[in-house]
């Protein structure tokens, strides 16, 4: 006997056949359903493969990020009584203060966006104008002069004597008043908003940003869990090169970021 089948291409896939006690698969339906299957799994490795794509544009973002100051702050604090939960509470308020700032970020992203798929000029012009004040912190730290007897900020001295909820606190405040981590947000969100990928995907992608964006800080924390007690003598020693040298590498990084954002949006507003 020959089986009729109908689809209803509504809410839910359905076969009608002649014979009521016999329940063989509808062929059409499981056409239908490897199709959708096939759709699904196209469409999330397609994702994955934006998503990747934006990771290796926000490696470089690690290196903007390497600021002395913070790494020699994350070693002060692992040094304190208690040091790893208080070092851990203070990269916790840097990634909740990013993750913040990625969020308004994209916001505004969003709504300068002109829908055309391309970065908005709203866009490229913070972008350059970041770059050119990261330009100027880089000229302002090139002619200063290294004072090794200088006291360290009066933030600094307090982190190891205070509790992880404070540092939580000091941290958050740090990450909205340093203006190099708002340039690498924005530019990590620019590439986000550029890429054009679906809500989920777009919280994958922050999520990483922010973890490239604080993995300079997070360096400390790792050696000292790879290298338990003997990672003191390797921490120490980073303390020192970084006291001893942390206005010429503030003067490379903040150069090099600040450069690389006026070549990313200088072409492109007077093209």
């Amino acid at each position: 006997m020959v089986q009729v089948c109908r689809l209803d291409f509504g809410a839910q896939t359905s076969c009608s056949c002649p014979q009521v006690d016999s329940k063989p698969p509808c062929p059409y339906a499981l056409r239908r359903c490897r199709l959708i299957v096939s759709t699904d799994v196209r469409y999330l490795k397609d994702g994955c493969r934006h998503v990747g794509n934006l990771l290796i544009q926000f490696v470089p973002l690690a290196a903007g990020a390497i600021a002395p100051v913070m790494i020699m702050a994350v070693i002060l604090v692992l040094s304190a009584e208690g040091g790893l939960p208080k070092a851990f509470a203070f990269i916790l308020g840097r990634f909740v203060a990013y993750a913040i700032w990625g969020i308004l970020l994209l916001s505004v992203s969003d709504k300068l966006s002109d829908g055309s798929g391309g970065t908005s000029t709203g866009s490229l012009v913070v972008k350059a104008i970041l770059g050119l004040l990261l330009l100027v912190m880089a000229a302002r730290n090139f002619v200063g002069e290294d004072d090794p007897d200088a006291p360290p900020p009066k933030w600094m001295a307090k982190l190891n004597s205070t509790t992880p909820l404070a540092l939580f606190g000091i941290a958050m405040v740090l990450s909205v008043v340093q203006l190099r981590y708002v340039a690498l947000m924005m530019s990590g969100v620019t590439s986000i908003v550029d890429a054009d990928l679906s809500s989920g995907l777009v919280v994958v992608a922050l999520i990483l940003l922010v973890l490239v964006v604080i993995l300079p800080q997070l360096a400390p924390i790792l050696v000292y869990l790879v290298m338990g007690k003997g990672a003191e003598s390797v921490l120490t020693s980073m303390n020192v090169w970084l006291t001893r040298n942390q206005r010429m590498v503030n003067v490379v990084v903040l150069g090099l970021f600040g450069a690389v954002l006026l070549a990313q949006s200088l072409p492109e507003l007077w093209g």
